[in-house]
């Protein structure tokens, strides 16, 4: 019978079952148990259960006081359960595993259902040791030489978890003994050489690359991001303590969410990272927003990268390398590529020469093609979020995950002035056709408008709550869109007076862009959707797109009959702006996401910035002729009423 979640057990079903566990188990040793209390006295209540992914664990005691975690799931888990048969022949022996057993048929209620019966393992939740020691630094350094030694020990046999959340992470510190981390929740377990049936479990999105869910990607270097991830977070606790614990803990994840995964250079978490006088963080950092913008694959281990806590470990005499076969050293890995991912792209008004911004901070000015550079400028110290060219193109201003907005001039190789205009990372930046205001905005929520021929800042204005993803001219309109809070928001140029705000029902808002010709906002969201605004009443059309991939910036061609995606899985999109309908698709470089594209003058083609730090250009109609090839599933457009 196919049964629905609706039918399968809850958890109020399985509390119930064990108050008399000898009648429903069919197991011997799990018909003895009881539920685990608070306390040795008959009438203290039992533990609460532990609360999974659909799936509920209790803590029991056996005849002989050996404890066991019995998880039970909350819909079917057939092909869980035949995973769990396929994995238990090989279940490797190591210090941070548990033992473990599957029954199919462990307990009965109308019928037989699955358990999973595991030894009982002591420690605290990564999640609850940091909420008490966050401002112990000794015991976060403690905590990172424990984390880089599991790494090395899942790294060398070719182990992965699948799940490196906090909640599967378990503390243990003793006295006189070092810190040991052990893990549990096995549903995603991956064993190298092993013949596994696919789990369908790919993590939390607060701690795994965002591309890995969109590819159900399962295998031996899964691992690798949460690993790195999370020892960013520990550096960063252990260098910042109660400031960064203050803004950033508590949450969805160790410090950092999904949208710091998603759009890093609107992070402002990241860019105090980048930012910090702690090298150790700061390589961190750097290296995890680089693996945001390369496949799963090209996660570097944590022991190939140059950080402190590897010197305190010393290997053990006779033990195996701890890099994996095909892995590099630090060295090597600073030498793979020599051009960062591109972030950013501006064409000048005379469409002779593009600026090109790169996630390293550098910025190129090169000619129209992409293939040849005329200007370097180097005063970002990270990621380049956004750039613009002067109304006469003589100067480019550019904004920076590092908070610094300059400016260029070009062909005198000159910087005339630069400055902070956010409390954190300039996520954004427009110039209006004129050439008279500059705008920014920052991961702090607030917009700032310079008068260009004074060089006069406005007071920041707090503008959304959380970052701004966007900001544009339309006219003599200013329109911004907020990352955190989902709004799009129109202000009047000159003091930058409120005019209308509109909300996007609750989805983050990952950029923006707006055009005059058709009157339209377009914005790309968090839930793989494009919307639709006009930009004097912000009233939402009715043409939406379902992309079905995250789009991470958008562009309208000249005259507003297309529009242009860079998308997370590396392809480049054009829909028509009248039906909503996929007219182009090309996949750029698959599991690299495209960052920044620009239409050429005409709107005849496009320019795109890709993740190997090379320009290039397609035609309109190359794009629709691949758009004959596109899987079916690529899109769900909405045409308007």
């Amino acid at each position: 019978m196919n049964e629905t979640a609706g039918q399968w057990p809850q958890i109020e079903d399985w509390q119930a079952a064990l108050q008399e566990p000898h009648k429903h188990f069919l197991d011997h040793d799990l018909s003895g148990c009881a539920l685990e209390r608070e306390s040795e006295k008959e009438d203290s209540p039992a533990l609460p259960p532990l609360l999974g992914d659909n799936s509920v664990v209790f803590r029991m005691r056996a005849r002989f006081q050996k404890r066991h975690a019995v998880k039970f799931w909350l819909r079917q888990v057939h092909s869980r359960i035949s995973r769990y048969g396929a994995l238990e022949p090989v279940w490797p022996a190591a210090p941070f595993l548990a033992g473990w057993r599957i029954l199919p048929e462990g307990i009965r209620l109308i019928r037989p259902y699955p358990v999973l019966d595991m030894d009982f393992l002591g420690g605290v939740r990564l999640d609850e040791f940091l909420a008490k020691k966050y401002l112990d630094p000794a015991a976060m350094d403690e905590l990172l030489k424990a984390w880089f030694a599991l790494s090395q020990a899942m790294e060398g046999p070719g182990w992965s978890h699948g799940d490196l959340r906090p909640d599967n992470i378990l503390v243990l510190q003793r006295p006189d003994e070092s810190m040991r981390l052990r893990l549990v929740d096995y549903d995603g377990f991956f064993v190298k050489d092993a013949e596994l049936p696919p789990s369908g479990s790919f993590g939390r999105p607060d701690f795994q690359h965002p591309l890995r869910r969109a590819l159900k990607y399962e295998g031996a270097l899964a691992d690798r991001f949460p690993f790195l991830l999370h020892a960013t977070a520990f550096a960063a606790i252990r260098a910042k303590g109660g400031k960064i614990w203050a803004r950033h803990g508590g949450g969805a994840g160790t410090l950092f969410s999904n949208l710091d995964l998603v759009k890093p250079g609107r992070s402002e978490l990241l860019g105090e990272c980048i930012d910090s006088q702690d090298p150790d963080l700061r390589v961190l950092a750097e290296h995890l927003v680089r693996a945001l913008s390369n496949p799963i694959e090209e996660t570097p281990p944590l022991d190939a990268i140059g950080v402190s806590w590897l010197k305190k470990m010393a290997p053990k005499k006779g033990s195996n390398t701890p890099l994996v076969a095909g892995a590099k050293d630090s060295s090597q890995a600073a030498e793979k590529s020599t051009v960062a991912p591109i972030t950013s792209l501006a064409f000048s008004p005379d469409q002779k020469q593009i600026a090109v911004g790169n996630q390293d901070g550098l910025v190129r000015i090169m000619d129209r093609s992409g293939k040849r550079t005329v200007a370097r400028f180097s005063d970002h110290r990270s990621q380049i979020n956004a750039l613009a060219f002067s109304a006469n193109g003589q100067m480019v201003y550019s904004a920076g995950m590092d908070r610094l907005v300059c400016a260029f001039q070009w062909v005198q190789q000159e910087s005339p002035w630069h400055h902070f205009a956010h409390n954190h990372s300039t996520t954004c930046l427009a110039v209006d056709r004129m050439g008279e205001f500059l705008l920014t905005g920052g991961g702090d929520g607030t917009i700032v408008l310079r008068t260009l021929e004074t060089l006069k800042d406005s007071e920041p204005l707090k503008a959304h709550r959380g970052r701004v993803s966007g900001c544009t001219f339309l006219g003599n309109l200013v329109v911004t869109t907020g990352l955190d809070d989902g709004k799009v928001a129109t202000w009047q140029t000159r003091g930058l007076t409120p005019l209308a705000k509109a909300d996007f029902h609750g989805d983050c808002i990952l950029d923006m862009d707006a055009n005059a010709h058709v009157k339209l906002i377009a914005l790309s969201v968090s839930s793989r959707r494009i919307g639709f605004f006009e930009p004097n009443t912000l009233k939402r059309c009715s043409l939406k797109i379902e992309t079905m991939v995250t789009v991470h910036t958008l562009r309208f061609s000249p005259k507003g009959t297309y529009l242009a995606g860079g998308c997370a899985d590396g392809s480049v999109r054009v829909w028509h702006t009248q039906s909503g309908k996929l007219v182009g698709h090309l996949m750029v470089h698959a599991k690299k996401p495209i960052l920044a594209v620009i239409w050429l003058a005409g709107g005849g083609g496009l320019l795109v910035g890709t993740a190997d730090g090379q320009v290039r250009k397609y035609s309109l109609g190359w794009l629709r002729f691949h758009a004959f090839f596109r899987p079916k599933e690529v899109d769900k457009p909405e045409s308007r009423h």
